[in-house]
């Protein structure tokens, strides 16, 4: 009888050497594994979102391009279109320049000149 109570005695010894383990064991989840990893998964969030607004700038700075070269070619249109014009108008491309410049007035004689 003494052997059976001195064998559930060690039994009950392990037992509670595993328990204190186990709390051992959940303390540092708890405290120190858990933390770790929330720590991580907002280091992480964070530079999703800065990713992601890096990428927000970078389509608009495309589409800033796009629409500034899409306005530049329906320039070159317009142009090409007006030179054709004027081409078929008899206007020179040379003096086409010239009819956009105001043709020069004689100067008015100044009075020192008329004595």
């Amino acid at each position: 009888m003494i052997v059976n109570n001195f064998v559930l005695f060690v039994i009950f010894c392990e037992l509670a050497i595993e328990v204190f383990s186990g709390f051992r064991k959940a303390n540092v989840l708890g405290k120190v594994v858990i933390p770790r990893l929330n720590v991580t998964t907002d280091y992480i969030n964070s530079e999703l979102e800065e990713k992601e607004r890096e990428e927000v700038f970078r389509l608009k700075r495309v589409k800033q391009k796009k629409d500034f070269d899409k306005k530049q070619e329906e320039n070159k249109r317009r142009q090409d279109s007006a030179d054709r014009k004027a081409l078929e108008q008899g206007i020179l491309p040379d003096d086409k320049e010239d009819a956009k410049k105001p043709s020069p007035t004689p100067a008015a004689p100044s009075p020192k000149d008329s004595s």
